[in-house]
């Protein structure tokens, strides 16, 4: 059994670009990770024990089945507080599942949502969009149009046990398109925008 490691350094200034996969373990082949994995979903879907909280997101990455069911609940309750979506943005960016994606492109469309909340679904869709890019929340509260993604030297992923489908860049792609066009939120409007250019540029790249 294992989990996809995906480990990239990019390209920036002469830097060489380095993408390796490597294997892990997967939950069914792993006695303690299953017994971790199945308590880190409890404590993420139903709250208990509160005290295992911090603890059970930062193991849930490791998790390839209970990783998907895990984050898409915590997205459904995820308060606004910028520190806490900063854990659970960098959580989710590092687990690459289809169930996941479809809660990100949920929860980044729900105007009801505070918009911090929606720009920290922004962030981890930017990681589902290219494993390597990065966009801080201050660069989508005040998006520097005309800049490029940033992006990190080492990135490492679980492969969820429902892969990420053919669309996904689409998907994301369209939906940025889209928010920048109709959101009536400012702030996520611009954002959106910000990112669809981005993406445009990556196109015209070949990125």
């Amino acid at each position: 059994m294992r989990w996809s490691r995906i480990l990239v350094a990019i390209a920036i200034c002469g830097v060489t670009v380095l993408t390796a996969q490597g294997q892990g373990t997967r939950e069914r082949d792993d006695a303690q990770l299953r017994n971790d994995c199945r308590l880190a979903l409890q404590v993420l879907t139903l709250g208990q024990p509160a005290d295992r909280y911090g603890w059970a997101r930062d193991v849930i990455v490791k998790c390839d089945e209970s990783g998907g069911p895990a984050l898409v609940s915590l997205w459904r309750s995820v308060p606004a507080d910028a520190a806490e979506l900063a854990h659970v943005v960098y959580s989710t960016s590092r687990v690459r599942d289809q169930r996941i994606l479809e809660e990100l492109l949920t929860v980044a469309r729900d105007q009801a949502r505070p918009a911090v909340v929606r720009l920290s679904a922004f962030q981890v869709l930017v990681s589902y969009y290219k494993p390597s890019a990065y966009v801080s929340l201050r660069s989508l509260r005040q998006p520097p149009f005309g800049s490029p993604l940033g992006f990190v030297t080492e990135f490492v992923a679980t492969e969820g046990s429902s892969p990420l489908g053919p669309t996904t860049l689409t998907s994301i792609h369209n939906l940025m398109r889209e928010l920048a066009q109709s959101d009536p939120d400012q702030t996520v409007r611009n954002a959106a925008r910000f990112l669809a250019e981005a993406f445009d540029a990556e196109l015209r790249g070949g990125g």
